[in-house]
Formats: C-alpha cells, structure tokens, sequence
C-alpha cells in the first residue's frame, strides 16, 4: 500500500474521527431531546431511556440478587409468565460464571453486519458493542427436602469493561462502579434495560428445567418483524449436568431464518448477534424495531426441529403440557432419562 493511501487508513479511523462521529450522535440525542419534550412523547421508549438515564432514581434499578425464592420443589411446570430476574451489579462475568454461580449460560455481544448507510453500522456497532448481556444460572444439590439437583438461581444483567473486567451494571450503579460512561453510553444501556425489562420473561419452568422468551425484532429478506428469541436451560435430577438450548419463534406467517432449527448452546458460550439497522426515524435514533437480528449466529451448529415438536417449539404462548414436550424432546436428544 502506498504511503498516502496508509495514512488516509489510519486518518479514517483515527480518534478525532472516532470523537467526531460520537459528536454527531450526541447531536442527534440533543435533537431528539429537543422533540421529544415538545411533543410530549417522554412515555415513548427512547424519551423513558433519557429519564431513566438521567433522572436519579428513576424506573426499576435491576439491583437486587436474582433469586427465584418461589422456584418449583417438584418436576410440574409452571408456565406462568415472569420477568427475569436482575444479577447483582459488580458481579464480575468474564469467560465463565463467577465463583457464587454454577454456569454462565450464555453473554450475548451485539454486532452490527448490515444497516441502510454504512455510517450507520459504523457508529451505532460501537455504541452497541460497548455492552453485552450476560445469563447466569446455579445448579442446588440434593439437601435434607429435595432429593435431586435443582435449577436454584436464574439471573440476567447488562455487562460493560471496567478495567479489564466484563461487569454487570446497571443505570442506577454504573458510575459508582467505575464504568465511565458518557452521556450517550448512558441512554444506550437504559434502552437497552427498559426493552428487557419489557420483553424478557420466563415461560415456563419446574424444578429442573427454565425456559425464557426475548421479544426480538428478526429480519426477514429485508423486513423487519417482532418475532421471539427461545431459550431452554435443563438441569438432569440425578447428575446436575446443565444443557441449554436456543431457537427462534418466528412471527405468524413467517419461517425463521435457517428454517425451523435450534441450537445446543456450548458452555459459557458468548454469542455474537448479528444485526440489521435501518435508517429509523427523523432523530436519528433507532426504535427497537429499526433494530433486526439476521439469525442465529453461524457458529452454532443448528439441529432441525422435528415436525412433532415444531407446535410447542414454536407456540407463541407455552402451557405445561406444551412445555413437558419441549422437555421430553431434548432430553432425548441428550441422552437424558
């Protein structure tokens, strides 16, 4: 490469460039601010981020320790439906669970691969990247009343680096913690809190096994469509083993991208999301359905769903009986008794 063309490389991602274009977005916020108090919209998504940001206090702060104190002793499902609960913030989640935690489930990266300008997947890939999401669960041994290995802790939080540390935050702790976040990290992770706390809920579960549902926005050859990311965590009673599984709940009348398949999930696995931006509305901020994931990410080896299960894999809304099928199906698939 030319000298000329080296130094027109490193000027294009240089940190002046990199500054200028967080500017322009906070410029960006600054308008949307401007709109949203004029218009009254502060019970909208974006305007509940600014308040949830920087507004002391307000909105839920996800502090408490996510115990499930009200799990099933028994194996019967329970499919109603709850939001998940929060991991404490400071609780460090690098490449694996912290030392009070049995399993890191899975910690979710979000990557931006397509969007309608390529400035788009630029700017908003960094600001998204900045956090990933992280779920973590503990396995409870056989005790005095329960005879078999339990599914006792579920927890989900929002992670950024703090010095080195991949840290569940929270709006109402980052900076105490040290995160150094910038105004518009701020409203980021507040979106990105209020849209879990909204669509993250747990489906069904018994003793030993949990399932969630995330309401996510899917691209379909183009069209964005709220659809649903599945996840079912199993501990076997007798060994404590842990497996989990993800798929997509496609929306009515669609067909997930990759067809009806899902995926075992390795342990402590990170999963890059891949996503899909468009050009969203006059603030320049994207509303949660500007925002698609393209599909299960290509690294995970993906197994179809067997047209017997695909009903209850694919239920909008799970029942015991429906959830003790999903369960029969993929314990067989491991081999589980």
């Amino acid at each position: 490469m030319a000298a000329s063309e080296t130094e027109q490389a490193v000027e294009a991602d240089s940190p002046a460039r990199r500054s200028s274009r967080r500017w322009r977005v906070l410029a960006f916020v600054a308008a949307a601010v401007l709109l949203i108090a004029s218009l009254g919209l502060f019970t909208t998504s974006i305007g509940q981020a600014l308040l949830r940001a920087f507004v002391p206090g307000f909105g839920v702060d996800v502090t408490s320790p996510a115990v499930v104190t009200d799990f099933p002793r028994d194996l019967e499902f329970d499919a109603t439906r709850q939001p998940m609960p929060g991991i404490t913030p400071g609780t460090v989640v690098n490449d694996g669970p912290p030392d009070d935690w049995s399993h890191m489930v899975l910690r979710n990266e979000l990557t931006v691969v397509e969007a309608d300008k390529p400035e788009m997947a630029e700017t908003w890939g960094e600001l998204l990247g900045r956090f990933s999401l992280a779920v973590l669960a503990d396995v409870a041994p056989p005790s005095e009343t329960v005879d078999h290995y339990t599914l006792g802790r579920i927890g989900m939080g929002w992670c950024c680096d703090i010095d080195g540390q991949t840290t569940v935050i929270s709006t109402g702790t980052h900076a105490e913690l040290g995160a150094g976040l910038s105004g518009l990290d701020a409203i980021i992770l507040a979106m990105q809190e209020g849209e879990c706390e909204k669509t993250v809920r747990i489906v069904a579960r018994s003793a030993v096994t949990l399932i969630y549902d995330a309401d996510q926005w899917i691209a379909y050859d183009g069209e964005h469509a709220n659809s649903k990311m599945r996840v079912a965590i199993f501990v076997h009673p007798r060994t404590g083993q842990l497996a989990a599984f993800t798929w997509i709940v496609p929306a009515a009348d669609r067909i997930a991208p990759g067809g009806a398949v899902m995926c075992r999930l390795p342990a402590n696995y990170i999963m890059a999301i891949p996503l899909r931006m468009r050009s969203g509305n006059i603030t320049g901020i994207p509303s949660p359905g500007d925002v698609a994931m393209l599909g299960l990410p290509d690294n995970l080896r993906t197994q179809p769903i067997d047209e017997p299960l695909q009903a209850a894999a694919h239920a909008q809304t799970l029942t015991p009986q429906s959830a003790e099928q999903i369960q029969a199906h993929l314990w067989n698939t491991l081999g589980w008794e």
